[in-house]
């Protein structure tokens, strides 16, 4: 009894310990972020973070500035752009949500936060085509 008891505290003590470390690894902030969710009003100096999870949770995009708090689970998001009008802009597609746009203070910040959308959940830009699907034939 005793060395099934120490045996299981062994184990919880292991996984407490993995995730602890990929939750510190796998953690990006942002700041000064502007979110606008759809038509909806910009709010201004939102910060960003990103948190991978454990599988099946894939993580989560945390949006938080005064009293605006806001989650959106890694699975939910299909797709995004990174192509908008203003270079520092990045736009997360939604399949049945509003789309939520994104503006960095930097381009580098901006690229940062595609590319750690990329690693995470293998997510493809948009406005690039895929290499592997024909060019349309004007």
């Amino acid at each position: 009894m005793n060395l099934k008891n120490s045996i299981t505290e062994f184990r919880e003590f292991q996984r407490v310990r993995r995730t602890n470390r990929l939750l510190k690894k796998k953690m990006l902030n942002f700041v000064n972020v502007r979110y606008q969710r759809g038509e909806k009003q910009p709010i201004n100096d939102v910060r960003v973070i990103i948190r991978s999870g454990l599988p099946p949770d894939l993580g989560v995009i945390a949006f938080r500035a005064g009293d605006f708090q806001g989650y959106v689970g890694l699975e939910d998001v299909e797709t995004y752009n990174d192509r908008a009008v203003n270079i520092a802009e990045l736009l997360l597609i939604f399949e049945d949500e509003e789309n939520i746009k994104l503006t960095f203070p930097t381009v580098t910040q901006k690229q940062e936060f595609a590319a750690e959308l990329k690693n995470l959940l293998g997510l493809s830009n948009r406005s690039t085509p895929d290499p592997g699907l024909p060019l349309p034939i004007a």
